[in-house]
């Protein structure tokens, strides 16, 4: 009943909600790279996001000691968060209630220090150096890269306003993202090869009758590279059912891998359009 009002919210509440991510995005600088958007107030309002995160009790001892320290749990205090994956650095940008002087202390508490509104302390390694600073007074820039200050390059009106899928979570690929696969999982490197030559992907999730919907969109600069797009996806399908059956491996009805491989695509003129649905109980495979 529950996993089944998750998904009614999501589908007739969620697309109309204002949760303005530009935003957020506005706040990176500019140049192609891939972009995660997670809508966490839908999630936490659908019920989805403690099935995702699983039980308070099972958190890492780490995460406990930053709650204690900050005062801040994203299941409660984190309301939208968008990541930007450059080379060198990954760049974030949250919305939600932060504590700033909170924040502040734990960086020092931990070695770390606060020059003006920014701060850093060190992460795992010393190549990883996470850096924050306010950038509203409910937006905090966050970036984790060996560079000390590289929340310095977080701002306003850094990038320009784009065209955004009206969904929950979504992940954009730019073209060249596309053409460098290295150290990905062959399954998902198979896909995006399938896309090669597509300006960029967007993957979007949101609500279905049947669960969860992921939609593909890539856009091509014609039609017949399109068409040979959508021939290579539906091989890779087709090639993902052959392997599944010679390992023997079972698809359960509703499981991802019986989502995987149920994947249509078709050409819209100088598009390809994708669609995954993915069945409820997939949240409960998902680990903890």
């Amino acid at each position: 009943m529950l996993a089944g009002s998750a998904v009614l919210y999501l589908l007739l509440v969620a697309p109309r909600r204002a949760r303005d991510p530009q935003r957020l995005l506005t706040c990176f600088p500019a140049g192609g790279h891939p972009t995660l958007y997670i809508d966490v107030q839908t999630l936490r309002e659908a019920g989805v996001l403690d099935r995702l995160a699983g039980a308070a009790g099972v958190e890492e001892p780490d995460y406990k000691a930053f709650v204690a320290a900050t005062g801040f749990n994203y299941r409660q205090d984190l309301d939208a968060v968008a990541v930007y994956f450059t080379p060198g650095a990954r760049l974030i940008v949250a919305r939600g209630r932060f504590d700033r002087a909170k924040l502040g202390n734990y960086a020092k508490s931990g070695g770390g220090k606060c020059v003006g509104e920014l701060c850093t302390v060190e992460g795992s390694s010393r190549d990883r150096q996470i850096s924050w600073t306010p950038l509203d007074n409910d937006l905090l820039g966050i970036a984790v890269a060996p560079d000390q200050l590289a929340a310095s390059l977080l701002g306003k009106a850094g990038r320009a306003p784009e065209p955004l899928p009206p969904a929950p979570v979504w992940l954009t690929l730019p073209g060249t993202a596309l053409e460098d696969r290295d150290g990905l999982p062959a399954g998902l490197s198979a896909l995006l090869s399938s896309l090669g030559g597509a300006s960029r992907a967007t993957f979007a999730v949101n609500g279905s009758e049947q669960g969860f919907e992921i939609r593909l969109i890539a856009p091509f600069d014609d039609r017949l590279r399109a068409e040979a797009s959508v021939k290579r996806l539906r091989e890779a399908t087709e090639a993902l059912k052959t392997l599944l059956a010679r390992a023997g491996t079972p698809v359960e009805k509703g499981s991802l891998a019986e989502s995987l491989i149920r994947g249509s695509f078709m050409a819209d003129g100088t598009r390809v359009q994708g669609k995954w649905t993915v069945g409820l109980n997939v949240l409960s495979e998902t680990p903890k």
